[in-house]
């Protein structure tokens, strides 16, 4: 018998467990800070599956909504019936509101796509973007801005994106870059800050050192401080010893490769919002703040 119900705080070291055996590294800490909601299912009392998710805004143009980010997505072998019950019973609690996941388990979003309903993200989103870093980092590295939430600066620079958004994208807050980032290269103009962009420092295959975009904004969506801000982020890149930039979303860099799958899969779910949408102006993305909820690595 397969049986659905919320996580309980004490079963995330079990949920850890599970999920390094299926490949999906973590740790009980890992699930504890960035996925406080969760499903799991059970058969005959076993834990067998888990699906976390993460109640988020969005902001479509400068209204803001309700959404439902989700997590990791796990299985055991063996109980294929017991995952169309998790996966409804995920979807059961996100009400009207907009549903989405990025990252990089590639067979968690077949699994969305195949038994939840959900269609791919934007094209680029199935690449992933790179360039080499600027060579003039080496003599210089640009200087990280702590992020402060309660900076004039910071709050303001976050109104002044929601103000200006005519696309789809996650709500931005000072406060949750300040948790996932701490600080951000940034373009300022007159004192009032106009762009950031979140570099995220790891390794490619375990050997070579790389540099990612997690998240890059703009105020108006302006080209020319976007621009800037990847040029900030190629000469940080090789100020840290990283020979390689990389970036998912639209197109920014100049070379490609592709991913293990598209990276971003959504419903809709009522909310009218389509593929189109999510691809104008700068939507939320799989590399942008959000990313680092599902992959620690």
């Amino acid at each position: 018998m397969i049986e659905t119900r919320e996580v309980e705080p004490s079963e995330y070291g079990e949920v850890a467990a599970m999920m390094r055996e299926l490949g999906l590294g973590c740790s009980r800490e890992y699930l504890e800070r960035r996925l406080p909601h969760g499903v799991v299912a059970l058969k005959d009392g076993e834990l067998v599956g888990f699906c976390g998710y993460i109640p988020v805004k969005i902001w479509v143009g400068d209204e803001e909504r309700g959404a439902m980010q989700l997590g990791m997505l796990g299985m055991r072998p063996g109980n294929g019936t017991a995952i169309k019950k998790l996966i409804d019973s995920v979807l059961s609690r996100a009400g009207n509101g907009f549903i989405y996941a990025n990252s990089t388990n590639a067979a968690g979003h077949r699994a969305w796509m195949k038994i939840g309903g959900f269609a791919e993200g934007p094209e680029f989103c199935a690449r992933i973007q790179w360039t080499f870093s600027s060579p003039i980092g080496i003599l210089a590295r640009p200087r990280l801005k702590p992020i402060d939430p309660k900076s004039v600066a910071w709050r303001d620079f976050a109104a002044r994106l929601k103000a200006s958004n005519r696309g789809v994208m996650t709500a931005r807050d000072p406060e949750r870059w300040r948790e996932l980032f701490g600080e951000a290269l940034t373009i300022e103009h007159d004192g009032a800050i106009v762009g950031m962009a979140a570099i995220k420092r790891t390794m490619y295959r375990g050997i070579l050192p790389r540099c990612e975009i997690m998240d890059i904004v703009a105020v108006c969506n302006d080209r020319e401080v976007i621009s800037k801000l990847v040029a900030k982020a190629r000469r940080y890149a090789a100020s840290v010893g990283s020979p390689i930039l990389e970036f998912v979303g639209p197109p920014l860099l100049p070379h490609s490769r592709a991913a293990v799958a598209n990276l971003f899969v959504y419903k809709e779910n009522g909310t009218g919002i389509k593929t189109e949408d999510l691809a104008r102006g700068w939507f939320f993305g799989p590399l942008d703040g959000d990313r680092v909820l599902e992959i620690e690595n």
